[in-house]
């Protein structure tokens, strides 16, 4: 067995930084997966939250620079894949993942929030008959998001209004560019 140390006596913190230096120098990024449960979204903009699976749980932090990225909503009990960075708390001798990109683990796991959530919404009415509203055949305003000039909106203009007149509104945007 390799020593790594010939020191007789560690202080606490040169225990805990040696321990961190063996585990952030021997981990790249690792896709880790798990299941999110306890999602803390804290006042500072990063996210808690732990990933576990039959056996273990591993703390896992969101930086708020990495929030906007996110391209799943962390919800508890949804299984995901987890690329990120192996590191260490040493004050607390904890050691945790830092997230660095995160993706639904396999179809199920997606089709089962899809599932989920049309079970919420069907309870909460969204799809029943008697709350929908009935789309008129022809309808009686239109709002049409494009350039204030130029030939599209003309075109627009005249297309309608040969077809079936009704109140046109238009929401000038650009059309080019950013």
């Amino acid at each position: 067995m390799n020593k790594l140390s010939n020191i007789a006596q560690f202080t606490v913190t040169q225990l805990n930084n040696s321990i961190k230096n063996l585990i952030e120098n021997n981990y790249e990024l690792i896709d880790v997966v798990g299941e999110i449960f306890q999602v803390n979204r804290h006042s500072s903009g990063h996210i808690y939250f732990s990933l576990k699976d039959e056996n273990s749980i591993i703390s896992v932090i969101c930086w708020r620079s990495v929030v906007p990225r996110l391209k799943i909503n962390l919800e508890e009990g949804i299984k995901v894949v987890v690329k990120g960075k192996v590191t260490t708390y040493s004050k607390q001798s904890k050691y945790q993942l830092i997230l660095n990109n995160i993706e639904f683990e396999g179809e199920g796991s997606l089709l089962k929030l899809l599932e989920d959530r049309k079970k919420k919404l069907t309870k909460e009415g969204y799809f029943a008959e008697e709350n929908k509203k009935k789309i008129p055949k022809y309808p009686q305003s239109l709002g049409i998001i494009t350039s204030e000039s130029g030939a599209v909106i003309k075109d627009i203009i005249h297309r309608i209004s040969d077809r079936f007149p009704s109140n046109l509104t238009i929401y000038p945007a650009s059309v080019q560019g950013q």
